[in-house]
């Protein structure tokens, strides 16, 4: 029998920060379903979207990631983009840095 099909991971507004996003990472890293993950509205900043570009490389399944209103900066964005190249079926959606 075929595994059910994924559903999408949501963790918006939970005020993830580094923390979080290094658990988060690690259970990214080391998942074989997960197909999208939404989480927006945090605290993740650049150091925490480190955390979770590594682990997006690692994970084959995911094809979509939405980062949107994490406070991500030039080198969060920087290590989204370097972690595409390694993961061609990701899509990364809504990374905005919000008005400051």
């Amino acid at each position: 029998m075929p595994p059910p099909p994924a559903r999408p991971a949501q963790i918006c507004r939970n005020r993830l920060c580094l923390d979080g996003a290094e658990a988060l990472a690690s259970l990214v890293k080391f998942s074989s379903h997960l197909e999208e993950l939404f989480a927006d509205d945090n605290l993740l900043g650049d150091d925490g979207v480190e955390h979770l570009a590594d682990a997006v490389v690692c994970c084959r399944t995911l094809r979509l990631l939405s980062l949107s209103h994490n406070n991500i900066g030039p080198r969060g964005a920087d290590a989204l983009c370097h972690s595409l190249v390694h993961n061609m079926a990701l899509k990364v959606r809504t990374v905005c840095r919000p008005p400051q």
